[in-house]
């Protein structure tokens, strides 16, 4: 026979689970744009390679693998959107991603638990301090007007790449999230 605390144990950790399955469902993704812009008749877009410069400590990730990941996550978000992809001469609009990591420091102070013991239940919280180190990866997709070269669109997400992966799953989640926000006002 389970008692009331049970219960309760087991709906409170229930509950804490569904919330961290929603927070890992969110990209989080921004954007902006040139307010001049007009978006209204983009329909054919063409992708431009990324240049990366070598060498670099994001190297370790930020790779031709990485590279044709985004590419063709692109592709095929724009493409189930019903854009088309030409080539650059015949593009309403051309479209790139960069990267960016930094290192954040990263803190929580409250700590929350669930016992038992000789019997008896108890609920517990108190405040720790801890602190780490995390490295954050920052996807940028770009939208460029073809004639002009401008920027006119970007969108960006970011995620903690401390492990050193960035999995494709992980990735298309990322580069459709982020391509939701385009065009402005969708």
């Amino acid at each position: 026979m389970t008692t009331s605390f049970q219960k309760f144990a087991r709906t409170l950790l229930v509950g804490l689970l569904l919330i961290s399955l929603a927070a890992c469902a969110t990209v989080g993704a921004r954007s902006d744009h040139d307010t001049g812009a007009s978006f209204d008749q983009l329909q054919r877009f063409a992708w431009i390679p990324t240049e990366r410069e070598q060498g670099q400590a994001r190297a370790v990730w930020d790779n031709d693998l990485l590279a044709r990941r985004v590419e063709r996550a692109a592709r095929q978000t724009l493409s189930e959107r019903g854009y088309e992809e030409t080539d650059r001469e015949s593009a309403d609009f051309l479209v790139t991603y960069t990267t960016d990591q930094r290192t954040r420091i990263q803190g929580s102070s409250f700590g929350f638990g669930v016992g038992q013991r000789y019997g008896h239940g108890s609920i517990f919280m108190g405040q720790n301090l801890h602190v780490r180190d995390r490295d954050e990866s920052v996807l940028i997709i770009d939208i460029i007007d073809p004639e002009s070269e401008h920027l006119i669109w970007r969108g960006w997400a970011s995620r903690d790449v401390t492990s050193g992966e960035f999995p494709e799953r992980t990735l298309n989640r990322y580069v459709e999230g982020i391509l939701k926000k385009f065009p402005p006002g969708s």
